[in-house]
């Protein structure tokens, strides 16, 4: 990460275009407010407010967001998760500003007959993502790994359940594992289908990515892949249907052959949105549709394509803001299972394999905290969104040189973002003279864009931060 300099401040308006040669690509862009004071004859000792006249109006500041250095993050720690049956929470070390999470969604079960449908592995997601202000926790479910044959009923993480016909049935699905700020899912990891009856390649579904994957090689009877932006549809049969995806919520996969007794199909993995259960036809009872991962939107619009990411690479490394929760993903990746060897693409052990003549894996979720900026936010002046701003600070006496520059303060992730601050100055006789004071703050910007600044001459230094504004 580039070091960050001090620019120099200019004493007269002839160097103020030197400005524009301000470094611009920093992780944390600076941002400079510079106005001249053109000191009055004041015959009151009292102190006195200053007259701004604005600068810096010309253009803007470009400013493009760098690539999170995570190794220039301050580790305030880490905690791994394994399935337990229930919500687990995540308490936030103070001053927590990102979190690194690696999820990975639980296996779908074998079919109740080993050599019959393998269990389709969970997903792989993986992001640093920023924390909005005022969290404290985090919420984490580590979904169940899918029952090898006749379970009916749904697992935790929301992996659904399989079809009723003894050893001819299909497995369970395998629950998602994911994490909650507030009332948002953020991120999520699907679970892997449960595997089908009637012959050893039918597979059930692969969980994870942005779309799993349909049940595997049974035609109309297989539960279908969950998406973005919906659950999957039901397989159908000659004699049972399975269920759609997101029955109850949109979380839970759909069970295998609801329409009675016999001919038994797989349950659908839980994820963002749940994966179908399969249904039942003579000899041909489907495996359940894989659920889909959640690695954010971009802006409020979702993410298009199978997966995000590869399992070489990361995407977002610039950041990308999901609008709709007001958090920022980095580094990010959200990946199917690998059908072949049966587990998530990025390997931890055996979590989130699929059953292979047993029950699939179980998920797990690991998280680490890295200090973020709210650690200096201004103090009790401090206000959020647009009332974001300070006031009081003293300037002190001037001297022929730059007033004292001591009044650092933070910005957070926002758009737009305002601070304001009255500066007094004390009148010892020396009018005539021009000074330059400088307000500094630091900004993360949320999205690459033109950044605008804008100055006051109400007595006060304002600085207002909109994008694409004027």
């Amino acid at each position: 990460m580039k070091k960050y300099r001090k620019p120099k401040i200019p004493k007269s308006l002839d160097r103020f275009s030197d400005l524009k040669k301000i470094g611009k690509n920093y992780l944390r862009a600076t941002l400079l407010l510079l106005s001249v004071f053109k000191i009055q004859k004041n015959n009151s000792k009292k102190p006195f407010l200053i007259t701004l006249m604005t600068l810096f109006l010309i253009g803007g500041l470009q400013v493009t967001l760098l690539a999170l250095n995570e190794s220039s993050l301050t580790n305030l720690g880490s905690q791994n998760f394994n399935y337990t049956g229930g919500n687990q929470t995540y308490n936030l070390p103070a001053n927590t500003g990102y979190v690194k999470v690696k999820l990975w969604g639980a296996g779908g079960g074998n079919a109740a007959n080993n050599g019959y449908g393998y269990g389709g592995p969970g997903g792989y997601t993986e992001s640093i993502i920023t924390i909005p202000s005022g969290t404290t926790s985090i919420t984490v479910i580590v979904g169940k790994g899918g029952q090898k044959g006749t379970q009916t009923g749904d697992g935790y993480g929301g992996g659904g359940g399989s079809g009723n016909d003894g050893g001819n049935s299909g497995g369970q699905g395998g629950g998602r594992s994911a994490i909650i700020i507030g009332s948002n899912e953020v991120l999520t990891a699907g679970g892997g289908g449960g595997g089908g009856y009637g012959g050893s390649n039918k597979y059930g579904g692969v969980g994870g990515g942005l779309k799993g994957t349909d049940g595997y090689n049974s035609g109309n009877e297989a539960g279908r892949a969950a998406t973005q932006t919906g659950a999957g549809a039901k397989g159908t049969g000659s004699v049972r249907n399975g269920e759609d995806g997101g029955v109850g919520n949109q979380w839970q996969g759909g069970r295998g052959s609801i329409t009675g007794n016999g001919w038994g199909g797989g349950g659908g993995g839980g994820g963002y949105y749940g994966g179908g259960g399969g249904g039942g036809t003579n000899g041909n009872h489907g495996p359940g549709g894989g659920g889909s991962g959640f690695v954010g939107r971009n802006g409020s619009s979702a993410l298009s394509g199978d997966q995000w990411g590869s399992a070489n690479s990361t995407e977002d490394a610039n950041g990308r803001k999901d609008t709709v929760t007001n958090i920022t993903y980095y580094n990010s990746r959200a990946l199917r299972g690998d059908i072949n060897d049966r587990k998530p693409i990025i390997e931890n052990g055996n979590y989130g394999r699929g059953g292979d003549n047993g029950n699939g894996d179980h998920g797990r979720v690991e998280i680490v905290a890295y200090k973020g900026n709210q650690a200096n936010q201004g103090g009790s002046n401090f206000k959020k969104g647009l009332n974001e701003w300070f006031s009081g600070i003293d300037a002190g006496y001037f001297n022929d040189n730059c007033l004292p520059c001591n009044n650092n303060r933070w910005f957070e992730d926002r758009n737009p973002a305002r601070a304001e601050s009255v500066v007094k100055i004390i009148d010892k006789g020396d009018e005539g003279h021009e000074y330059s004071y400088r307000w500094t703050g630091y900004f993360i910007p949320p999205q690459t864009g033109r950044y605008y600044f804008k100055t006051a001459s109400d007595d006060s230094s304002r600085l207002f931060i909109k994008k694409n504004g004027s």
